[in-house]
């Protein structure tokens, strides 16, 4: 397989861009691949392997590789899309941000490894489409056969100082759960 060491490339719904039949196994550091909606091809990002650059789903894109996956860089996962992976490492200089517009299925960006996920550096909520979320609701955004670590950062628990978000970890199972309702921290007058 092959790196893609540079530039920035962008498929849009029912684009296709491939590389005469070479199979990505690398994003280098200066690679951005941005996807977007679910009729795309891209062929050969199913071997991908490691993650340096900046690796973007959004619009409902799935995409599946059961490799070996680690992550050095920025994976952005928009709401609804899904990112599947085999075994999972994130080390402390990588970054993953979940997308979350409901608490209904399909409405958060999900990270799935098929096998034992390794965590570190950080992880991010960002809440996109106006959603409020309401106390009490779980938000599913990791899952994996078993962990070892937890990510040294959790950006986007709180909303202005209010604590909203909290990160909950299980042997198979990263999640948010919504410590109250959004609604209840908008203020009017004072």
């Amino acid at each position: 397989g092959a790196a893609l060491t540079g530039g920035s490339w962008t498929v849009n719904p029912s684009g296709f861009l491939s590389f005469a039949g070479t199979s990505l196994v690398a994003l280098g550091a200066d690679a951005t691949v941005r996807v977007s909606g679910a009729l795309f091809s891209f062929d050969s990002l199913t071997s991908l392997a490691s993650n340096a650059g900046t690796l973007e789903l959004f619009g409902g894109r799935d995409l599946l590789t059961t490799a070996t996956f680690v992550n050095t860089g920025e994976i952005i996962l928009g709401a609804g899309s899904d990112l599947t992976v085999g075994t999972f490492t994130q080390t402390s200089a990588g970054t993953v941000e979940f997308g979350i517009s409901g608490a209904g299925a399909g409405q958060q960006g999900k990270l799935v490894g098929t096998a034992a996920a390794t965590l570190g550096g950080t992880a991010r909520a960002k809440v996109v489409g106006g959603f409020d979320p309401q106390a009490g609701q779980s938000f599913p955004l990791m899952s994996f056969t078993s962990r070892t670590g937890t990510f040294a950062k959790v950006e986007g628990l709180n909303i202005g100082q209010a604590d909203v978000f909290e990160a909950v970890y299980t042997n198979t199972a990263f999640s948010l759960n919504s410590l109250v309702s959004a609604a209840d921290l908008d203020v009017e007058t004072i």
